[in-house]
């Protein structure tokens, strides 16, 4: 008994000393799993692209044309979606009033977005964007299961504005496997237009 009880507090201490040892690295940001050597690396991975310039629309334009992105389907793998990678440019006005994000919806049969499964954090906007890379990071991983159609999309967290937007580019290939392709949708989540060939140009990235 007085065994148990020595490696007991032994245990404890030994705990004890190792939590306040890293208490200062996870509270600058470090992941503890790295720390204790049981994660070498969490960087995301890219599973899906579609890096090449072909045009760009408006986003967050006005009630028909509010969010915009491209349709998601893979008939062989399932993903556990973290971050997207949007190219995005400058429209008018002033944006940096503007926070934008991504999120992922179910879709319906006639392509209306449904269901919101999750959204990214807010990216406040950049008069100098000019076809940049802009990261959209999701705090909580969104599930894209097999054999399943959703959509990707960009909108601003903001009410429609003519004088002041943005452009996502539409790219030259479409990778992602939906049938959509690149495609915008109103206020009311209904899909006003697609272009089945090309999709939108952003990267995919999934935590394995």
């Amino acid at each position: 008994m007085i065994k148990l009880k020595r490696v007991t507090l032994f245990s404890f201490l030994i705990l004890s000393l190792l939590y306040c040892g890293l208490v200062p690295f996870i509270s600058a940001g470090w992941n503890p799993y790295i720390l204790l050597g049981l994660v070498t690396d969490i960087t995301p991975t890219l599973f899906r692209s579609n890096p090449t310039y072909y045009s760009y629309g408006a986003l967050g334009y006005n009630a028909g044309e509010f969010y915009e992105g491209g349709g998601f389907k893979d008939a062989a793998a399932a993903h556990s979606l973290v971050r997207v990678d949007a190219c995005l440019r400058y429209f008018r006005g002033d944006v940096t009033t503007k926070h934008f994000e991504c999120s992922v919806w179910t879709v319906a049969v006639s392509w209306e977005l449904v269901t919101l499964l999750g959204t990214s954090d807010a990216v406040v906007g950049v008069n100098e964007w000019d076809g940049t890379w802009v990261t959209f990071t999701f705090s909580t991983p969104v599930t894209l299961a097999i054999n399943t159609d959703y959509g990707i999309v960009i909108a601003p967290q903001e009410a429609p504005d003519t004088a002041n937007c943005i452009f996502l580019d539409e790219a030259s290939e479409n990778t992602f496997g939906g049938y959509l392709g690149f495609a915008f949708w109103g206020t009311d989540y209904v899909k006003n237009w697609y272009d089945g060939v090309h999709g939108p140009r952003m990267k995919l990235y999934e935590q394995l």
